[in-house]
């Protein structure tokens, strides 16, 4: 095997995620949230020569129920998006909190807000919306950290609808499918869905198997 490097030195260790066939272009992203939509990723690309490129998952996180210009749309857009905000406030407040009381007073009032979101979407935005995904995954979060069966029960169908829209902006494999399948792992164990939580558990074995580092310098394995 190759030598190891001088200690302090930096060591890179790349791996593919998919198989690589002879004469594909192998590319990098210089954006870190792959679900994001088009406009989120065209401001993070910002200060590169280059926009994002256009994925077969954008118009799902963009996607309005009801046309641009309509009463109900011009009346909810606003509404919506403030409530985004609001809950997204105390979602980064209570990741910023001191205390354990002020962490868990911050989550509920996130998932309040997230709860209303859903409620409010009902027939306004797409599935995959990234409003919806972002409320989503946060609300089954908190719903899952609560330890309460019926809470974890309730989170399970949030976990995989959250699943499944990460996965149309994702490559398999992805990193971004960890917390999903660890999230959807512990709310089917603590609701008492064993059957739920074995096949979360099959899925992030094979996601981590995949991603797990199988440089020696890495690994710490022999040279």
């Amino acid at each position: 095997g190759a030598p190891h490097p001088p200690a302090g030195a930096l060591c890179v260790c790349a791996g593919a995620v998919t198989a690589i066939t002879p004469g594909e272009e192998v590319v990098i992203s210089y954006v870190a949230d792959l679900t994001a939509p088009p406009a989120e990723r065209a401001l993070a690309l910002a200060p590169h020569p280059f926009g994002p490129t256009p994925r077969g998952c954008d118009r799902a996180l963009e996607e309005w129920l009801v046309a641009e210009g309509e009463t109900r749309r011009a009346a909810a857009e606003p509404r919506l998006r403030a409530m985004s905000d609001a809950a997204d406030a105390a979602w980064e407040a209570a990741h910023a909190a001191g205390d354990e009381a002020e962490r868990r007073r911050q989550l509920m009032t996130s998932a309040a807000h997230y709860g209303q979101l859903l409620q409010l979407s009902d027939g306004l935005l797409g599935a995959h919306h990234t409003l919806l995904l972002v409320a989503r995954g946060r609300l089954a979060h908190v719903m899952t950290v609560s330890g309460a069966q019926r809470s974890c029960a309730n989170a399970l169908p949030l976990w995989r609808s959250h699943l499944a829209a990460t996965r149309r902006c994702c490559p398999p494999n992805w990193p971004h499918l960890l917390p999903c399948l660890r999230g959807g792992r512990d709310a089917a164990a603590r609701a008492g869905d064993s059957t739920a939580a074995a096949e979360f558990e099959a899925e992030l074995h094979r996601v981590l198997d995949v991603l797990k580092p199988k440089c020696l310098d890495v690994t710490g394995g022999p040279g």
